[in-house]
C-alpha cells in the first residue's frame, strides 16, 4: 500500500481526491503545503505526492513540484478536464491524470510515477 500526500487547498476539510485515494485502498494525508513532509524523517515520508491543480494555483504548483523533485518524491498532477486547454507541460510532474479520475487509473498512475522516480 502506498502512502499518499495530497497537496490541496481544501474547502472545509473535504476533497473528492481524498475519497478517490481511500477507495483505491491507499492511505492519505492532506495538506496545503509540503512543510509536514519536509519536516518529517525520511522513514515517515509519503511514497508519492498527488497535486490537485483544481485547488492549487499554477505559480504555487511549480514551486511544489520543484520541492518534490529535490526530495525525490514522485508527483502525480491531477488536472480537471475543463483545465486541459490551460495545462502547461513545463510544470513537469512525473505523471498527469484528468479528473474525475477512475480509482483503478489512480493506482496505476501512482505506481508508474513511483517507478519512474524510485525504480522497482
Amino acid at each position: 500500500m502506498y502512502n499518499v500526500f495530497l497537496l490541496a487547498n481544501q474547502n472545509n476539510g473535504e476533497s473528492p481526491l481524498a475519497d478517490a485515494i481511500s477507495r483505491a485502498g491507499l492511505s492519505c494525508q492532506v495538506g496545503p503545503d509540503l512543510a509536514p513532509v519536509e519536516e518529517s524523517e525520511a522513514s515517515s515520508q509519503p511514497d508519492v505526492v498527488l497535486l490537485d491543480l483544481a485547488t492549487v494555483g499554477w505559480g504555487q504548483a511549480r514551486g511544489l513540484v520543484d520541492r518534490c523533485k529535490k526530495l525525490r518524491l514522485p508527483v502525480v498532477a491531477v488536472l480537471p478536464r475543463e483545465g486541459v486547454a490551460e495545462y502547461d507541460p513545463s510544470l513537469n510532474p512525473d505523471e498527469l491524470v484528468l479528473c474525475p479520475i477512475l480509482d483503478g487509473e489512480l493506482l496505476v498512475r501512482i505506481r508508474q510515477a513511483v517507478y519512474r522516480v524510485i525504480g522497482p
